[in-house]
């Protein structure tokens, strides 16, 4: 592999200069199709977190075009692993503003903002949504300690300590609400195709905990321009590896919560000044992420998307096609191939044939066909390992299917 590309990432003072992999050159294909098919199979048998490394060092080649794609899918990665190490790798990328999602097209590049991609505008509010509770988690196991050891020396609770972890909790979350509602008025179209695919009925069930007919009509008439074939891509690509991740009772309940407050503020854009960035309790201070600063205007869909109109969804599941989509497997062409001897079809040895040798054993030409017979069945025995322990000859004339059964057998 080689170093045979560079970018400028930026200009004036703070210029950088990377040196990027090119994946089309030759000697760096191989390289880039052999890790990236590593992501695939990790992710296959269950070691999320070898994709997810993969995936990074992976990106780290060639980040200004990602030739891959795995920006499709590393989000999903981060958030599968379940660790809050990979939580809060997925929340500083996102906030740092350092991966940008770029296209060329002819003279034109576009450059795009990694949350103008819809899996990572939701894995980004998802991401905040479990490091409020990992939070929560650790203040109540604080909270224990502090009255277990202040029961034995006879003191009382520390209200300010509670009152600081409070107010920590209370930011994570309205972090997390804001990310969400941001995501919703970028792409509303995505709840329905979640819930569609856990098996949840947004038709025509209600329950006292959530009424799902009444939110998707209103959600879905927001002002939105309308998608683009490269949002549609993506968006297919990551319901369908992460819908899993939005199947448990709490994280649907926070969406249906998520979607009644976007509702509530769509018609006032007063009431709309969301914003998704991460807010610094203490100081006040704000980082970069998505915002929605009023549902009054239409987000656009951002160019840079179309360099993923080339991508194959089939390469981001965890499968691999081994036959034609097309082809049944029961059809009596197929079928019959394996389990009916057919005379009339070609065989791999003309063995009966030519012991005929056209009807005297020997044919024009004057050529012994018994013996080309008998040489050619004594290579196939020692091929087989006939004559061995008693070991069989098959012949590989026999139907498929039999052949099979046969050299499954103990003598075979």
């Amino acid at each position: 592999p080689q170093d045979n590309k560079s970018k400028n990432t930026n200009t004036g003072a703070g210029a950088m200069t990377m040196n990027l992999m090119q994946e089309g050159r030759k000697e760096n294909e191989v390289f880039f199709a052999a890790l990236f098919r590593l992501v695939q199979t990790s992710c296959m048998i269950g070691c999320v977190a070898t994709s997810l490394a993969t995936s990074r060092f992976l990106l780290s080649l060639d980040p200004w075009l990602d030739p891959m794609g795995v920006l499709l899918v590393m989000d999903y990665y981060a958030l599968a692993t379940r660790r809050e190490d990979d939580i809060e790798f997925l929340i500083d990328l996102v906030e740092s503003d350092v991966i940008k999602v770029c296209h060329e097209s002819g003279d034109e590049q576009f450059v795009g903002h990694i949350c103008d991609m819809p899996n990572w505008s939701y894995s980004y509010a998802f991401a905040l949504y479990r490091k409020s509770l990992y939070v929560d988690d650790e203040v109540d196991d604080e909270s224990e300690e502090d009255e277990n050891g202040n029961e034995a020396d006879g003191e009382n609770i520390d209200s300010a300590t509670n009152n600081n972890d409070t107010a920590k909790k209370r930011s994570i979350k309205q972090q997390a609400d804001d990310a969400l509602a941001a995501a919703l008025c970028r792409f509303p179209f995505i709840p329905r195709l979640l819930l569609e695919k856990n098996n949840v009925n947004v038709t025509t069930a209600r329950s006292f905990q959530s009424d799902w007919p009444a939110v998707m009509g209103p959600l879905e008439e927001l002002n939105y321009a309308c998608n683009t074939t490269s949002v549609e891509k993506v968006a297919s690509i990551f319901v369908e590896r992460s819908y899993k991740l939005w199947s448990g009772d709490d994280v649907q309940k926070w969406l249906y919560e998520g979607c009644q407050r976007v509702i509530k503020i769509g018609t006032s854009a007063e009431d709309a000044k969301i914003s998704g960035a991460a807010v610094d309790a203490d100081e006040g201070g704000s980082t970069r992420g998505p915002s929605l600063s009023s549902s009054s205007d239409a987000y656009l869909p951002s160019p840079s998307l179309d360099r993923y109109l080339k991508v194959d969804p089939m390469d981001y599941q965890d499968s691999f096609r081994r036959i034609p989509v097309d082809v049944n497997p029961l059809d009596p062409g197929v079928r019959d191939a394996a389990l009916n001897f057919t005379p009339n079809r070609r065989r791999f040895l003309r063995m009966n044939h030519m012991r005929q040798g056209g009807r005297g054993g020997n044919n024009e030409g004057g050529i012994d066909i018994e013996s080309i017979a008998r040489q050619q069945q004594e290579m196939l025995a020692t091929l087989l390992g006939a004559g061995r322990d008693g070991m069989a000859v098959i012949d590989p004339d026999l139907p498929l299917a039999e052949v099979f059964w046969r050299s499954m057998m103990p003598w075979a």
